[in-house]
């Protein structure tokens, strides 16, 4: 993979604040990476370049930058309505869609300083089928889905910070194939409003950074610091040390041993901060409602959109909405409880400084021709609406699949706990560091 170029989005809002970078400098240089590097990588499905280059030629783009993004390059998936750029949903029924207004998480960004540099390409109607792009680390595997161009761009530099949404495993498992930091915070903590649903009781937005203190700082602006300081919890270690729990039999049939291998030493080394529990049970009963659920609310959602011509849709969304019409009202109402149910087990289960450690993916990045991989690692979270952080390294660990592919570790805490899995994150990261056993 190219070399990146090595700002954060926490340097550059303190440099182009401070005076010690052009708003215009850092843009373009983002845009010559995405012109070197994109060709093979795929990430972007429209490019905000006259807007950007009107902005730039009036030298008007100093007075749109100001805030606590201020300058930063954003990437958006392009199922989130930017006002006057394509929103495309990946499908030819909507290649000419240009909404008029932005969505709500838009509007936050833009008055944070934000420069939306363009929309990154979605799988279909947001869903596990592949789109274009290409893992940035070795291109002939899969970057994951739906969130797919939006992870891409991250790993591969184009820009510090993008949007994605998880309806199933969308932020978490591209976050990891793709070897960068992926945040699903709690249902509804980030707006919806102005973006493509497809599952009522299940979507979510989510952000991807190469760095913690990325997320923190995008979250300070998503969550109108609502839960508190996000940017404090990525960059200072809390004082109480977090506690975790762990089931190394979870998922025993869908997740690689070499995937868990990682969280096993990591469990290992952190000893009395662990307890071992038993999950597993619970959770495949938890991801058949899930499957229930998405299946029913993607038949409401999607088929219309698709009804009046549906040959311009894929055979496998087409697939999709006919078996979601098939779900019954009572095994739809049953998989509701079945939620109530998950949700009850893990506000119990994680309390305000308990956390689940578990692998972000089931294995590293498939080939690109097998498909977007599988989701199992987080569909139980976007059931409950936890929020979950995927972790792409950590001192010590190897965190590489036999392809040499990233792997993640992914910290999940209690429901509305946003700040909580920020922080722990962070003190895991300090503590890897200094009970490093030096092993890789």
């Amino acid at each position: 993979m190219t070399q990146t170029p090595p700002l954060s989005a926490v340097e550059i809002a303190y440099k182009i604040q401070n005076g010690k970078v052009e708003p215009a400098g850092i843009i373009q240089a983002h845009l010559a990476h995405i012109a070197r590097t994109d060709t093979d990588i795929q990430a972007w499905e429209y490019l905000n370049e006259d807007w950007i280059s009107d902005q730039l030629r009036n030298e008007t783009v100093r007075e749109t930058v100001r805030g606590a993004l201020s300058g930063v390059p954003v990437g958006v998936k392009d199922i989130i309505d930017c006002a006057d750029i394509p929103c495309r949903y990946n499908s030819p029924l909507f290649q000419d869609r240009v909404p008029s207004e932005d969505a709500r998480i838009i509007q936050q960004l833009k008055a944070a300083g934000a420069v939306i540099l363009g929309k990154t390409r979605t799988t279909e109607f947001a869903y596990l089928q592949h789109c274009q792009t290409r893992n940035p680390h070795q291109h002939a595997y899969s970057p994951g889905g739906s969130s797919s161009g939006s992870a891409a761009a991250v790993a591969a530099g184009h820009v510090p910070l993008a949007l994605g949404s998880q309806t199933g495993g969308s932020v978490i498992r591209p976050a990891s194939y793709c070897g960068v930091f992926g945040f699903k915070p709690s249902f509804e903590a980030f707006s919806r409003t102005g973006v493509l649903q497809t599952a009522q009781h299940l979507d979510h937005i989510g952000v991807f950074a190469r760095h913690l203190e990325d997320i923190g700082l995008i979250c300070n602006v998503l969550m109108d610091a609502k839960g508190g300081d996000f940017s404090a919890a990525a960059m200072q270690r809390q004082q109480h040390s977090p506690h975790f729990v762990f089931d190394d039999r979870l998922l025993a049939d869908e997740i690689m041993p070499y995937a868990m291998a990682p969280l096993i030493q990591l469990v290992s080394r952190l000893g009395a901060q662990v307890e071992t529990i038993s999950l597993d049970t619970e959770i495949q009963r938890f991801h058949h409602a899930h499957s229930v659920i998405y299946d029913r609310e993607y038949a409401e959602n999607i088929g219309p959109m698709i009804a009046a011509n549906p040959a311009l849709a894929s055979d496998f969304t087409q697939n999709t909405v006919a078996r979601g019409q098939q779900v019954s009202q009572s095994d739809y109402d049953t998989a509701l409880a079945v939620r109530d149910e998950a949700i009850a087990l893990f506000t119990e289960l994680l309390g305000r400084n308990r956390y689940l450690l578990l692998p972000s993916a089931t294995s590293e990045a498939p080939r690109f021709e097998e498909g977007t991989g599988n989701p199992a690692c987080s569909k139980f979270t976007s059931l409950c609406g936890l929020p979950a952080l995927s972790i792409p390294h950590l001192h010590g660990l190897s965190l590489s699949g036999p392809d040499g592919l990233p792997l993640g570790v992914q910290i999940v805490g209690a429901a509305g706990n946003d700040r909580g899995v920020i922080a722990a994150g962070r003190w895991l990261a300090e503590y890897c560091a200094e009970n490093s056993t030096g092993e890789r």
